[in-house]
């Protein structure tokens, strides 16, 4: 993005009537900031209109220029929601503006709080539905691991009804796309430990066909996991028993690989479900041949298994 010097972005005289409040002067300090002159000029008028609390257009397009200089100022951000609030301005307006500002500060807090902000009052289910659109059409297509972007997703699923089956099969593709992909598959647990109505037999199925794509891939077992844990209590021992046989069986294909193995012993030793011979077997296989980086962990995992 080019931002315009201020002279060009603010005519001479749309500013006569401020009288400018400068930044401290910085230049004793041990770290001196040195601020580009346009941003300078902009942050001075800035404080100033923030003193007297001028809630207008002007002040509006300040900050704009401002944010494009700085995404991070949070006062900023801030007073630009005030005067949007003062100044009743429509948020689809502002939806708009702050989309284009996403695409260009990917990983900007600020700039996602704002989007947020800007959403969090929606009565429209469509507009919802096309902000669901836009984030999976730009957001997850620049960065498919966007921490700010599948946790924003979150929260709208939270605040609105939105169809799971609908966002199932959006992290569906996004698996498909990038099956290593761990925030997908947090997403996905996220999404099916709200849904009451789940087959997690079929769950099971899904996962470990996704394993057999790459039985390396540490993340589909870590998804496996939070569901074996979800399912702890007596009452539902059967699906995380399945789920033991199925891995013991896939050791038979994969031998000694490292997340395979690991989901085996951690299972079996939380939920007792394997003699102690057999789960420091696999212990030592991984603390000195296939996960020797981790021995001491191992050991460990070990002493503590002794001590129960």
């Amino acid at each position: 993005m080019t931002i315009q010097d201020f002279e060009d972005a603010f005519p001479q005289g749309t500013f006569d009537d401020i009288v400018r409040n400068p930044l401290p002067d910085s230049t004793t300090r041990v770290v001196n900031i040195n601020y580009p002159s346009n941003y300078r000029s902009a942050i001075h008028y800035f404080r100033a209109i923030m003193n007297a609390k001028e809630y207008s257009e002007r002040a509006l397009k300040l900050t704009d220029y401002l944010l494009q200089l700085n995404a991070a100022n949070y006062t900023v951000w801030q007073y630009r929601r005030d005067i949007l609030v003062k100044l009743g301005m429509d948020k689809q307006i502002e939806c708009d503006w702050i989309r284009k500002m996403s695409e260009s500060n990917p990983k900007n807090y600020q700039i996602w709080y704002h989007r947020q902000w800007c959403l969090e009052n929606e009565k429209e289910i469509e507009n919802v539905i096309e902000e669901l659109n836009h984030l999976a059409d730009h957001a997850f297509n620049d960065d498919n691991k966007n921490y700010h972007a599948w946790s924003y997703r979150q929260w709208i699923l939270k605040n609105f009804n939105v169809s799971s089956d609908q966002e199932l099969n959006f992290v569906e593709k996004m698996i498909d796309l990038d099956v290593r992909n761990n925030s997908a598959w947090n997403h996905r647990f996220f999404i099916l430990t709200r849904d009451e109505s789940v087959n997690w037999e079929n769950e099971l199925a899904y996962v470990w066909k996704k394993i057999n794509l790459a039985p390396n891939n540490e993340a589909p077992y870590v998804y496996l996991a939070g569901i074996c844990d979800k399912f702890k209590s007596a009452e539902n021992s059967e699906i995380i028993k399945n789920a033991l046989k199925t891995a013991l069986e896939m050791e038979a294909t994969f031998p000694k690989t490292i997340p395979l193995l690991t989901f085996i012993v951690e299972t079996s030793r939380q939920h007792n479900l394997m003699s102690k011979e057999e789960l420091f077997k696999r212990i030592e296989c991984l603390a000195t041949e296939i996960d020797p980086i981790r021995s001491n962990y191992w050991e460990y995992v070990k002493m503590i298994y002794n001590g129960k």
